[in-house]
């Protein structure tokens, strides 16, 4: 019988059968994919006979996917000003108070929304940020379009009715599925289709910033897991795609304006942008937990009850605080207004800013987590800086960069990523002046936000969930996979009274870089690593007949066949070591193969697909 999928495709009616759909329409979407993966597998087959190889071809699809998440965040960003302009429309056509309109709006909002992610998405947990980790991670950046979809209009919603969340963490799922859905499509294979996962999201954060360098660092912290050479150039052009497209479309106001250019100009003043960076590690920590605090504690209410506390609590506050201090939607953030405020209203701002955030995402709401933490992260660091002016008036303290400052240390401390967020805030101001106290605040921030919240904002969604994901690795793959599962066998090894000359041979026909030394017995000795090999060779001074132990490295770490993979790559990182020696503890510690970051991955690699 012949598959659907190998040789003929089938129709609509034909994959509803298999289905068990009753309907040929609910085939039809994969039909399509099926139909579509054969266009791209021509496209491909096109490509492959012009001699296009596979860099340029990622650097295509890359770019492509860029340009598409830019347009897609232009469509998001008008489905907000659309619900935004009707809540405006229905505030003046009502003329009441502005907080009961607040209320109203947005206790609408999040009903709409609740009943979209319920009926739309089968009330899926997923299709967020963290969602996306999990997928690189775990799912071989397989990413469901529709939910997707449905969700971005629930951010929209959430957005433009006046809930406390961001417009990036959309956009950055968006372009996420954007680049899983363009890979699936032309039959892509799982490295390379997570690598376009990280594109699609980094053309989000870059889109929805302006910031391509501060969308190459979160893909890379967050995601692809690490400054892969062939990872960086598709990023690269994926983020600088999107941010031209966007610019574009929006212009190029700046997300954060500022009056005027910043740069430290004494010594004090880095100490007090380094106290800024420690306060901040504390905010940010607070913010993590208050937000997932507050959802805790509101989790055994019905959503009715939670949707009604949130519209009056956030409806209330953002009157308050005033449209423009309070923010709304994705419009950027004036810093100068923070002068005209007291450092007392300032930090209630930021506390306020916690608490609704914590309450919108309770009620049903769908969002990002990073645009709140900049505006928390600002009033706290204009608060403190507003407080220390009042006290030193003749200490010349500025409460807006102070609050810069607090921006970049809030995000760090709460992603986990401070490279993102330094660059975040210096392209959002183009202000290269404050690179120093930023590059302080952000390494500060982050040291103390792990100390106090082991998890980030994201990963604690994950971590809930029973998932340890960390720079676009399931940790808890790699604790369950042993030794045992991936060492070699057959690993080339040197005895300790070989002479240099006698196993150069040897030596250069093996893949390995460093060779354990061991004696007749199997037991090891030392290390022999290639650098130790070089030196020696490069040194005139050094005999050719000089035994082999004098130039092993004596102290060494070592894995048994029980060991995690986790553990593996731990022992790896303390010396950058390229290999270990595998030991046999029921043998006396003799040698059974060796192990190191090649035969990790395969394992990772043969677990995860």
């Amino acid at each position: 019988m012949t598959v659907p999928g190998q040789g003929q495709p089938g129709g609509p009616k034909i994959w509803a059968e298999r289905l068990g759909i009753a309907s040929p329409v609910q085939g039809l979407p994969r039909y399509l994919a099926i139909q579509t993966s054969r266009v791209g597998d021509r496209c491909i087959q096109f490509l492959q006979r012009r001699g296009v190889g596979e860099v340029p071809l990622l650097l295509v699809f890359s770019t492509l996917v860029g340009v598409l998440a830019g347009l897609s965040i232009l469509l998001f960003y008008r489905l907000i000003d659309i619900a935004a302009a009707l809540a405006t429309w229905v505030i003046g056509w009502l003329n009441v108070p502005l907080a009961l309109v607040s209320i109203t709006m947005l206790a609408i909002g999040l009903t709409v929304v609740r009943i979209l992610v319920r009926y739309a998405t089968n009330d899926s947990p997923g299709e967020n940020i963290p969602d996306v980790m999990h997928a690189v991670a775990r799912r071989g950046g397989v990413l469901r379009a529709t939910p997707v979809l449905w969700k971005t209009l629930g951010a929209a919603i959430t957005l433009g009715s006046g809930g406390s969340v961001g417009a990036e963490g959309p956009v950055a799922v968006l372009g996420a599925a954007v680049g899983s859905r363009a890979g699936r499509y032309f039959r892509f294979r799982p490295e390379r289709l997570r690598l376009l996962v990280g594109c699609g999201a980094a053309a989000g954060i870059s889109g929805a910033f302006g910031a391509p360098i501060a969308g190459l660092f979160f893909a890379l912290e967050k995601l692809v897991g690490g400054f892969r050479s062939v990872a960086l150039a598709p990023l690269v052009l994926a983020s600088v795609s999107a941010a031209a497209v966007t610019r574009i479309g929006l212009g190029d106001d700046q997300v954060i304006r500022i009056p005027r250019e910043y740069a430290p100009r004494t010594t004090h003043e880095l100490l007090l942008y380094a106290g800024l960076g420690l306060l901040g590690g504390v905010i940010g920590a607070m913010y993590t937990r208050g937000v997932w605090g507050i959802q805790d504690r509101l989790a055994r209410l019905p959503t009715w009850a939670r949707v009604a506390i949130a519209a009056i609590v956030i409806g209330s506050l953002a009157a308050l605080f005033e449209p423009e201090i309070w923010g709304r939607g994705h419009q950027g953030l004036d810093l100068g207004l923070v002068r005209r405020e007291g450092p007392l209203l300032l930090a209630l701002l930021g506390t306020a800013k916690i608490l609704a955030t914590g309450l919108t995402f309770s009620g049903g709401g769908v969002g990002g987590v990073f645009t709140p933490a900049l505006v928390i992260g600002g009033a706290f660091g204009a608060s403190a800086g507003a407080a220390i002016a009042q006290l030193f008036p003749n200490a010349g303290i500025d409460p807006v960069p102070a609050g810069l400052i607090g921006m970049t240390a809030v995000v760090s401390s709460a992603m986990h990523a401070p490279l993102t967020a330094m660059f975040m805030v210096l392209e959002m101001t183009n202000d290269y002046g404050l690179v120093l106290p930023l590059m302080l605040a952000a390494s500060l921030s982050y040291v103390v936000g792990k100390r106090l919240c082991t998890e980030s904002i994201y990963t604690e969604w994950l971590a809930r969930r029973g998932e340890r994901i960390s720079h676009g690795t399931d940790e808890s793959v790699l604790s369950a996979l042993r030794v045992a599962d991936a060492y070699r066998t057959d690993p080339a090894v040197v005895y300790p009274d070989a002479t240099l000359e006698s196993v150069l041979p040897v030596l250069r026909r093996s893949s390995q870089l460093e060779f354990p030394v061991v004696d007749g017995d199997g037991l090891v000795l030392g290390v022999l690593t290639w650098d130790a090999l070089k030196m020696a060779l490069a040194d005139p001074s050094v005999s050719h007949s000089i035994p082999i132990m004098d130039l092993a490295q004596p102290s060494y770490e070592t894995v048994t066949l029980s060991d995690s993979l986790l553990t593996v790559l731990h022992r790896l990182g303390l010396r950058g070591s390229q290999v270990l020696p595998v030991l046999d503890p029921d043998g006396g510690n003799r040698l059974v193969g060796v192990i190191g970051r090649a035969e990790v991955w395969a394992a990772y690699e043969r677990e995860t697909s």
